[in-house]
């Protein structure tokens, strides 16, 4: 209709005509695009919000799984030194209390990271809808490094733990693993962190298969230095993740303590 007025005023030299329909023409053409210009942000908008409530909540997983991996190791380490000290003759317990602690000694953790958000935004160009740099700086942190596959790499290949399950008779096996395994810990919860692999348990078992067991084991003259490599992996976990990567773990405790 603009158009229609606009062509006639020019054709009639109604130069008033004209000034007012390229004004209207004008300025429709750039509502226009201003129209779609605002719908647009607001769709990139609440994008952005629901990108940034999913990016927190796997963080805020991630913050627990550097914590838990810091604790579980500890308690891993606990173990290690303990079935060190008792084959090496510095300590004294029985031979119940020897598997139990060189059992513990093999275990490592399986953790599953949460990227699918992070890897979505980065392979649409969207990490720039999360307007929160702390979850954007702490999200290339945590899945540009690999952490936790590293550190699961190294332990789930542990020598240590290949020769424990080639030495104890597989009975006992079973009754470490159903009686003092890993308690399951809900993901994100720091309350239940703490003794999800230390804490007070008994095999069940007869007291000469517990004995033969424990025998098997101080009479295998590697079992000592293979302990000891695992004690010194152990040791580098955890100095790994509370001293070479303590950027990662700031960032993974501001986003932990923040509002979503």
């Amino acid at each position: 209709m603009i158009l229609r007025r606009f062509a006639e005023a020019l054709k009639q030299q109604n130069w008033a005509a004209i000034a007012i329909e390229f004004v209207l023409l004008v300025g429709g053409v750039f509502f226009g695009i201003q129209v779609a210009n605002w719908n647009q942000q607001r769709l990139s908008d609440k994008q952005g919000e629901i990108f940034t409530e999913r990016l927190h909540a796997d963080l805020r997983i991630e913050a627990w799984n550097f914590e838990y991996l810091i604790q579980y190791y500890g308690e891993v380490q606990a173990n290690a030194e303990r079935a060190l000290a008792l084959l090496e003759g510095e300590s004294v317990a029985s031979n119940e209390q020897l598997l139990i602690s060189a059992y513990r000694a093999t275990q490592f953790l399986t953790r599953t990271t949460r990227r699918a958000t992070y890897d979505e935004m980065r392979s649409t160009g969207s990490l720039g809808l999360v307007k929160r740099k702390t979850l954007r700086d702490a999200a290339d942190l945590v899945y540009a490094d690999g952490l936790f596959a590293i550190v699961e790499n190294q332990n789930n290949g542990s020598r240590y733990r290949e020769a424990f399950r080639m030495r104890v008779p597989m009975d006992v096996q079973i009754a470490l693993g159903e009686q003092c395994g890993d308690r399951f810990v809900t993901p994100g919860d720091f309350r239940q962190m703490v003794g999800s692999l230390n804490y007070d348990c008994t095999l069940g078992l007869k007291q000469e298969a517990i004995d033969r067991a424990a025998q098997a084991l101080r009479n295998d003259d590697s079992i000592i230095p293979l302990l000891r490599l695992r004690l010194s992996d152990v040791r580098t976990v955890i100095a790994n993740q509370t001293t070479s990567t303590l950027d990662t773990r700031r960032a993974l405790r501001a986003v932990a303590k923040a509002t979503p």
